[in-house]
């Protein structure tokens, strides 16, 4: 397991806010939820546009990461376990759609862990792999847009950066 350190780290047994990135490189590419889509809709006094995040996890190089909501779960000796959330709405899991994209769901039950792979620990940084609860690794579907799956995809590092 080369490349792979212990989960010593300030996550370690933590629960924290944190804003996710994918990292290209030396490139830090923010996570977003924020593919937003209009929809119309037939009210009584006639026919209003309502804006709606579809909540799919993407790559946004010109957008602010969001916030994660990283809920300690358990550990073992190379991988930390958290039920992760919008932070801004904590009733909205990450969980992953029949076609193994990643999506922030409110009204469907989540309760599978994300495993944490810690790669390189910093003041308030974690370098690391992030793998669902079966083991299979996140990555970026060749786009754009540039969709975060566990099926198909590139394999990418994350930088998890914890908020105040």
């Amino acid at each position: 397991m080369s490349g792979i350190t212990t989960t010593t780290g300030w996550a370690d047994g933590r629960s924290f806010s944190a804003r996710l990135f994918a990292l290209d490189g030396t490139e830090k590419i923010p996570v977003s939820h924020l593919a937003k889509f209009y929809t119309p809709t037939l009210r009584s006094g006639g026919l209003e546009h309502t804006t709606l995040d579809d909540g799919w996890l993407t790559l946004k190089p010109n957008q602010a990461a969001m916030t994660l909501r990283f809920q300690y779960h358990s550990k073992t000796p190379d991988r930390l376990h958290f039920m992760l959330s919008l932070d801004s709405d904590r009733h909205r899991n990450l969980g992953i759609s029949r076609n193994h994209y990643l999506g922030l769901y409110k009204h469907s039950r989540i309760d599978d862990f994300w495993k944490i792979e810690p790669l390189a620990w910093g003041n308030d940084t974690l370098r690391c792999r992030m793998r669902d609860h079966q083991g299979r690794q996140v990555k970026v579907q060749a786009g754009p847009p540039y969709y975060l799956t566990v099926g198909e995809g590139n394999a990418h590092e994350f930088l998890i950066m914890r908020t105040p």
